[in-house]
């Protein structure tokens, strides 16, 4: 492995304005100050990267873009950092500690706005002088996960967790997502108007940038009130959803990969988007089920911001329904929990819920739990109250298992491991290529064409309905076994297949 050059993600000339003013973070300093008072830091020319400078009046002149070769290595530089939490394998980790966490997510933050300041200046260069679409999709990967660890690592630390609900730096995270999107879709324009043909791998890039943004726009929906879901916007609206993938495919001349390719993952997306609609949230709760299809860990990463939200409907909903006894390990099944007799302390200290627990035996089976909820309302759910409860650090972790599926890690800080991490910000896979993401969550299958009339057909049954019975809800996937033809020749009586005959015999 060849020794990392100097000043290659910085000028020579910040590096020593910022080593003056004692402008050193901790992941561009030495192995031996990276522990010391930022004062104290000696900047690391192999690891310091371009600061973000607003433009202002009367200041000198702006300095010259980076090179396109300069910003990929930046962006591998600030991948590799969040996928290790280190600036290189010398250097310690930063994910033993919460603070450490967000300074991590401030620096990698501040940098790639840098990135993205100049690559705003080098579009409309040439195609050899300005960066591809994969570019701007991987950073849109990178602000995902920054935006997950900014939610889920800091839970258990108030403290920072109020730094940065206080600060601007949600905020600026999801106006460079929307810049970085932005910046996608008008080169994947360029693209296609002066390309002949369009690879399938393109394609699959679309779908999953399709994917990230519909599921963005299912969280913006499902924090709306249910009483102002009829006045929301288009942003915030269901039809809002055809109208941008109306958009945004690809439409061609030529007959290739867009008569054939039918947006997988956004069509997953919308099955998601439908469940939501009706508040049939434990469909999307449950796991490890055998009709269970896939879909991006990234984007199961965004659906963990209203996860809690959806569990605490849940439980409103069949509280108001359902005021009788329930087996609680059916109520844990429910609220897509693992851990045991947990709906029972969900609903006396989240919701607010008097419970009375009942022990029963039923036959030979062993004493089985049951609980008994009242027909009382719940008050509003209060995030801010629920960050100082000492079981969301449980909730936490359970939620990262579900977003994570059999990808899984107890061992590591963030639930996953560094190459996983790794290959999920590159590809938006965990494989090592370009392939899609697979991790479990219970949707439907639907048809696969891409016009608007299928499209269409997929948001008709968006509409609210009142819960189901509790035993109903839990099974009501489970298929009806399909209608057997009868045997023509059996009336005739011919039939020599007797009882082996495929087709049935019933008059």
């Amino acid at each position: 492995m060849t020794a990392a050059s100097p000043y290659r993600f910085c000028s020579k000339e910040e590096v020593k304005e910022r080593q003056e003013l004692g402008q050193v973070s901790e992941l561009e300093a030495t192995v031996a100050t990276c522990r010391l008072a930022q004062g104290q830091r000696i900047l690391d020319p192999t690891l310091a990267v371009a600061k973000y400078r607003r433009s202002a009046a009367g200041m000198d002149p702006v300095a010259p873009p980076r090179s396109v070769a300069t910003l990929m290595d930046t962006l591998d530089h600030l991948t590799n950092i969040c996928s290790t939490f280190q600036a290189s394998p010398q250097h310690p980790r930063l994910d033993n500690k919460s603070t450490n966490i967000h300074s991590m997510i401030n620096f990698v933050t501040d940098r790639l706005r840098a990135c993205q300041s100049d690559a705003t200046r080098l579009m409309g260069c040439p195609e050899d002088e300005s960066l591809p679409a994969s570019w701007h999709a991987q950073a849109i990967r990178i602000l995902i996960w920054l935006e997950f660890c900014t939610q889920r690592h800091v839970a258990n630390d108030i403290e920072t967790t109020s730094c940065l609900s206080d600060s601007l730096l949600p905020r600026t995270i999801h106006t460079m997502r929307s810049t970085a999107y932005d910046a996608y879709w008008s080169i994947r324009e360029v693209d296609t108007l002066t390309k002949e043909s369009t690879r399938e791998e393109d394609y699959a890039l679309d779908d999953e940038m399709l994917c990230y943004a519909t599921t963005i726009r299912i969280c913006a929906m499902s924090m709306q009130p249910e009483e102002e879901s009829v006045h929301s916007s288009l942003e915030t609206s269901w039809s809002g959803l055809l109208l941008e993938f109306q958009k945004r495919r690809r439409m061609t001349s030529s007959v290739s990969s867009q008569s054939t390719y039918s947006y997988p993952l956004w069509h997953q997306t919308l099955q998601v988007a439908s469940k939501v609609s009706r508040h049939d949230y434990h469909t999307l709760l449950l796991r490890n089920k055998s009709s269970d299809t896939t879909f991006p860990i990234l984007a199961k990463c965004i659906l963990t911001s209203v996860l809690f939200s959806w569990q605490y409907r849940t439980m409103q909903r069949y509280n108001v329904s359902f005021a009788k006894e329930e087996v609680v390990s059916d109520m844990d099944q429910l609220l897509g929990i693992d851990k045991e007799n947990w709906c029972v302390e969900y609903a006396q200290e989240f919701g607010g819920l008097p419970v009375s627990e009942i022990e029963t035996t039923r036959g030979n089976e062993s004493t089985i739990i049951t609980v008994t909820m009242k027909q009382v309302s719940m008050h509003p759910l209060d995030a801010q109250r629920l960050q100082e409860q000492s079981s969301m650090v449980c909730i936490q972790r359970d939620q990262q298992r579900w977003a994570f599926g059999e990808q899984y890690d107890a061992s590591e800080t963030c639930g996953l491991a560094a190459p996983i991490i790794d290959s999920l910000l590159r590809t938006g896979s965990v494989f090592t290529k370009s392939v899609t993401t697979k991790t479990k969550i219970a949707v439907e299958q639907r048809p696969t064409g891409n016009s608007m009339s299928s499209l269409g057909k997929a948001l008709l049954d968006i509409a609210p309905n009142r819960p189901t019975n509790h035993k109903a809800a839990l099974t009501k996937n489970i298929q009806k076994k399909p209608m057997i033809a009868k045997c023509k020749f059996f009336a005739q009586g011919n039939c020599r297949f007797g009882d082996n005959c495929r087709f049935t015999h019933s008059s």
